[in-house]
């Protein structure tokens, strides 16, 4: 993935819908961070429910359908709101605030990931075996990047929950690239 590409994309679409109004005024770190946790919240709940996207589905034809109504259809029947879509939905949010503090995030999280794949201990340690367990360690992070924005280190921070949830979809079988793609359509779609 261009990570970076990915947040310009991300940020101007936000900046488009007028969820960034420009001002300093308008911006309210705490927010964007709890939106953050909320998503992580929405992930452990789709993992606690067993509601994950069946790469099966009989539905993926249509989730590459041109026809935005078709995609929608298959889309809210097959992704909406699984541990995949929600696990999309905490990478967008994080590239959305990367792109509005103006962070660079591809050597950051290439190197991250490199380190998490390069020492299975490491990732065990940090992430845990289990999602719930994996998820709190990204909530740690989220919290820990409000502490970091007054100390000018926030972007370590913002970096190592994208790199820990790009983990979490590579041990749990998905691919975020295609997730966060689907995800950016449908909301493109929807508003």
């Amino acid at each position: 993935m261009k990570l970076n590409e990915l947040r310009d994309k991300i940020y101007q679409n936000a900046v488009d819908k007028g969820f960034w109004d420009g001002t300093e005024e308008g911006f309210s770190l705490p927010e964007k961070l709890v939106l953050m946790h909320s998503e992580v919240s929405a992930a452990l709940e789709a993992d606690r429910i067993g509601r994950h996207f069946n790469k099966e589905n009989l539905l993926a034809n249509e989730l590459e359908n041109k026809d935005k109504y078709i995609f929608l259809g298959a889309f809210s029947q097959a992704v909406k709101d699984t541990l995949e879509d929600e696990l999309a939905d905490i990478v967008i949010r994080c590239l959305d605030l990367c792109g509005k503090l103006e962070i660079n995030v591809d050597t950051d999280v290439e190197r991250k990931i490199d380190i998490f794949t390069r020492e299975p201990a490491f990732l065990k340690a940090a992430l845990g075996d289990t999602i719930p367990s994996s998820l709190c360690f990204v909530h740690m992070l989220i919290s820990d990047a409000y502490k970091a924005y007054f100390c000018n280190d926030i972007s370590s921070h913002l970096t190592g929950v994208i790199s820990a949830v790009i983990m979490i979809a590579r041990y749990s079988g998905s691919n975020i690239e295609k997730h966060i793609e689907m995800k950016m359509r449908y909301n493109s779609i929807i508003g």
